[in-house]
C-alpha cells in the first residue's frame, strides 16, 4: 500500500514539471531560431523589489547596455543595472527553471510570443505567504523591438 501512496504523491508536480519545461524548450528554441541578442524590450514589474515599475531595457550581445526607468516607487541606481537581468529575455526563461525548483513553495505560469516565442507574461505565485519573502511578482512585456 505505501509503494502506490508514493506514487501517487509525485505524479502533481510530474505533470505540472513536464508541461513548463515543454513549453519552455519548445519556445526557447522558437526564440533562439528567430530572435536575437540584440533587443529592446518593455516591461512592467509588479512584485516587491526596487526595480518594480514599468522600464526599457536595450539588451546588446546578450547584455544589458541601457536602462530607462518609464516609472518605479524606487528612483534607478546605475550601478543596480544587473538587478534587472530578471527582465530580460533569458532572465524570463530562467525564471521557468526557478519556478520548478521552488515547487510548490511557488507555482508560475508563462505567456510566450506566437511568431517569436519569447515570454509575454510571466506569474510567480506563493500560495502560502509565511514561506516567501514576497508573495507574488508579475512581469509583464508591453513589447520587444529585434533587431540582428
Amino acid at each position: 500500500m505505501a509503494f502506490i501512496f508514493l506514487l501517487v504523491i509525485p505524479s502533481p508536480f510530474l505533470c505540472y514539471a513536464t508541461r513548463i519545461l515543454g513549453d519552455n524548450v519548445f519556445h526557447r528554441v522558437q526564440w533562439q531560431l528567430k530572435g536575437s541578442e540584440n533587443y529592446e524590450i518593455k516591461t512592467d514589474l509588479n512584485d516587491f523589489s526596487p526595480i518594480r515599475g514599468t522600464s526599457i531595457l536595450t539588451v546588446n550581445n546578450g547584455e544589458i547596455t541601457k536602462v530607462d526607468v518609464v516609472k518605479s516607487t524606487y528612483p534607478y541606481d546605475p550601478s543596480s543595472m544587473h538587478s534587472y537581468y530578471v527582465l530580460t529575455i533569458d532572465g524570463m526563461f530562467q525564471k521557468i527553471f526557478t519556478c520548478l525548483n521552488e515547487y510548490p513553495r511557488l507555482i508560475c505560469s508563462f505567456k510566450y510570443d506566437p511568431e517569436y516565442g519569447f515570454p509575454t507574461w510571466v506569474n510567480v505565485n506563493c500560495p502560502n505567504p509565511d514561506t516567501c519573502y514576497e508573495s507574488y511578482e508579475t512581469i509583464d512585456v508591453e513589447y520587444v523591438k529585434v533587431w540582428k
